[in-house]
Parts: C-alpha cells; sequence; structure tokens
C-alpha cells in the first residue's frame, strides 16, 4: 500500500513539474536578428531576445559540432562581444564553460543578448560571410538557451544592400522571405540559410517543390538540372514510396575547386566546380552528388541510429553505424543514376570497381571494421594523417560494398524461390 502511495505521489509531483515546464515554455519568446555590418571582414552581428523568462540563471549555449559532420568544431572560439542586458542595463555575465554563457537573470523576464561571429571558412558544413553573400551554417551562428532545445524561435536578417535573396528551408513569417520560423532548435540546426543574390531557380518532383540556389556563378545549364535532378527525385523517391517534405533546398556553393555535401531534414548543401558542368564527366559527379545528399533525406535524416537524433551538441554522438548512413547512400547514389539513364551502364560498374579497389588496396580494411571506424569518425576519420592509410578504411566506400553484398544476396535469395 506504501509503495501505491508512493506512486501516486511521484506521478503526482511529475504531472505538476510537467504542467510547470509546460507553461514556462509557453510564456519564453525567443528571436534573433542578423546583421552585416562588415560583411566584407566576415563578421555577422546577432541580437538575440529572450522574454518570459523566470529563472535566476540562464546560460546560452553553442553547438560544438553540427549534424551530419562527425567531428567537434568547436564553433565557440568564433565568438566575439557577448554581453547581456535588460531595461537598457548590463547584466553580470560569466563564461562557464567552452560554449556555455552563464547571465543572471534574477527579477528579469526580458533580456537582450548580442554577439558577433567570425565566418571566414570555406566548407559545406562552416560559415562563410563576405562582400558577396552570408552562408549561416545554423549550428555555428545561434545560441539557445539550455533546457529549451525545444522551443521554437524567429530569425529575422537584415541584409547588405544588393542582397535581395533568402534560400532555406525554413518557413517564412507573413510572407517575409528575411523573417523566418524554426519549431525548435533540432530543425533550425539542421536548416542551412543563404543571404545574398543567388541564381535561384525550382522544380516540381514526387509532388514536392524544389529550389536550387546556385552561389558563386557557373557554367552549369539550368534547364538540363530542371529535367535531370527531378529524375533523381522521382527515382529515390520511388525506392521508400513517399516523400516526408513539402519545401525542399538545394543549396549549391559554385567556387573554383568545390566538392562535398552535408545532407540536412529539408535541404542539402553542394560544393561544386563551377567550370565543371560543360564536362559529361563533370555533370555527371555533379548528378551522383545531388543523388547520394538527396538520398539522406531518408537514409539518416529519418532512417537512423538512435544516437543520431535527438542530438547533444556539447559532445560527440557515438554510433558504429555509419557505414549504414552513408555506405548505403553512397551505394544507391550509384544505382540512382544508372535507374534514370543519366549514364550508361560501364559508368555505373566502373562505379562499383572503383569502391571495391579502394577497399581491396587500402591497408587499414584489414585492421580497422566498419563499426569501428564509424565509431572513431569523431577522431580518425576527419582528422587523417599520414599513417591512416594504413590503419584505417573509409565506412563510405567499404559500406558501399556492405550494401552491394546485401543486395546481391537477396536478389539471389529471390532467384532460389
Amino acid at each position: 500500500m506504501k509503495i501505491l502511495h508512493l506512486t501516486a505521489l511521484f506521478s503526482l509531483i511529475l504531472l505538476v513539474m510537467n504542467n510547470n515546464t509546460g507553461k514556462a515554455a509557453e510564456n519564453t519568446h525567443i528571436s534573433y536578428t542578423v546583421t552585416f555590418p562588415e560583411a566584407q571582414a566576415h563578421y555577422a552581428d546577432i541580437e538575440m531576445d529572450i522574454s518570459g523568462l523566470k529563472q535566476n540563471i540562464t546560460d546560452l549555449k553553442m553547438p560544438v559540432w553540427t549534424p551530419g559532420s562527425y567531428l567537434i568544431r568547436e564553433f565557440s572560439k568564433n565568438v566575439e562581444s557577448f554581453s547581456a542586458e535588460a531595461n537598457g542595463k548590463a547584466l553580470d555575465v560569466k563564461k562557464i564553460r567552452k560554449n556555455i554563457w552563464q547571465i543572471h537573470t534574477a527579477n528579469v523576464s526580458s533580456i537582450k543578448i548580442r554577439y558577433r561571429v567570425y565566418a571566414f571558412e570555406l566548407s559545406v558544413r562552416t560559415s562563410l560571410i563576405d562582400a558577396a553573400h552570408a552562408f549561416l551554417s545554423s549550428s555555428g551562428m545561434f545560441m539557445y538557451p539550455a533546457g529549451m532545445l525545444h522551443h521554437p524561435s524567429t530569425i529575422h536578417i537584415i541584409p547588405c544592400k544588393g542582397w535581395t535573396k533568402v534560400s532555406t528551408s525554413l518557413e517564412m513569417v507573413n510572407d517575409d522571405p528575411f523573417t523566418r520560423l524554426s519549431p525548435d532548435y533540432d530543425i533550425l540546426f539542421d536548416s542551412p540559410i543563404e543571404v545574398g543574390s543567388q541564381d535561384v531557380f525550382g522544380f516540381e518532383a514526387a509532388g514536392v517543390k524544389y529550389e536550387v540556389a546556385m552561389c558563386g556563378g557557373g557554367n552549369y545549364d539550368k534547364e538540363r538540372l530542371k529535367k535531370d535532378m527531378p529524375k533523381i527525385v522521382e527515382q529515390e523517391t520511388a525506392v521508400y514510396g513517399e516523400n516526408p517534405n513539402k519545401h525542399y533546398v538545394f543549396i549549391v556553393h559554385n567556387t573554383s575547386k568545390g566538392g562535398g555535401g552535408l545532407e540536412h531534414l529539408s535541404s542539402t548543401v553542394l560544393g561544386a566546380a563551377r567550370d565543371n558542368y560543360a564536362s559529361e564527366s563533370g555533370y555527371q559527379n555533379f548528378l551522383s552528388l545531388v543523388a547520394h545528399e538527396h538520398f539522406h533525406l531518408w537514409n539518416v535524416k529519418r532512417l537512423r541510429p538512435i544516437a543520431l537524433g535527438p542530438f547533444d551538441y556539447d559532445n560527440e554522438n557515438y554510433t558504429t553505424d555509419l557505414w549504414i548512413a552513408e555506405g548505403f547512400t553512397t551505394y544507391y547514389q550509384n544505382m540512382i543514376i544508372r535507374r534514370t539513364n543519366l549514364y550508361p551502364p560501364d559508368n555505373y560498374l566502373g562505379a562499383l570497381a572503383g569502391d571495391i579497389n579502394y577497399c581491396a588496396n587500402q591497408p587499414g580494411n584489414k585492421v580497422q571494421s566498419l563499426a569501428d571506424a564509424s565509431y572513431d569518425a569523431w577522431i580518425k576519420y576527419y582528422r587523417p594523417n599520414e599513417n591512416s592509410v594504413n590503419t584505417n578504411i573509409s565506412y563510405y566506400n567499404k559500406g558501399a560494398i556492405m550494401a552491394l553484398m546485401f543486395d546481391l544476396q537477396i536478389i539471389n535469395t529471390r532467384w532460389m524461390m
């Protein structure tokens, strides 16, 4: 009987706590204003307004990594000039960890935080601001209040003169392209933002509206891309049976020697060489990149190891299954391009042969398992040294071979039946 009474008591306490937490969240409002007074010097100034606070201490955090790229990047290293105020008066601020600023908010319900972010690292996973445009990798730009990851926020962007467009999967507020709403921080940190004068075009495929934002120019053929990219989308949607988005954005950074990509929940960022579209090999490489990152829309962004969401933004998020997330996606990117007939069978077989040759000739293939390659990505794959070839194997290439073997086994089993 005592146990039953205790159980009822704990249930009542949890109910009260949950109700109080819900009310606090309902009454708390968070918004950001992003300006670029010194874009040529690679700075963004951010004002963060929080209202409805009821706690004595408010901790603001900056993520240390970005989803999809398994390396601690220490984004707080780029933060400068942090300050907080309420009613025009400065608040006491103390940095208590590499990525946490603690603000004393006793008897204060609304605060304004100001800080600057230096952004000049060219990649698909880091922010870059210059006189021409701003690419905001959200996890390296926006701080969040501790304990409020599930809280919505509004982002208002004041662009530089001549910057007329915003490309992001975040929805507009009151049809204003420069004001966006994020339902929670997991979505915000998975929604990069491009601001500038990018060349934007679109198409519809699988019942979804797609936007392509080309940044940096290039010799691409928009009409050809609008014809070929939908074929990839349709084939990949056919694999899973449904497309989970209403709106999807490709942000493409065209540079002299671009490459790579990073998947997001409703968008992706691609790096491409701006002068390679005119050659068939260059064009096919770009389509393969499109196929890879878009396939992540399902594999890893929805179908994923439990460690990969919701995220811990303070620490590494370990999993032994990156070979499924990336290797299977690598296998399917080539199959999808083949199914669209966008390149001949020899190209597809050549891609498979390339993965097999890599694994067969990499000494590390005999040393590191796929599970270990996945788990140690945080300390090995993205930090190679002169001995890596002898001790490491890529979970991309070897994972693709494993996917091929599974597929062949399934085909063989069906044939036997």
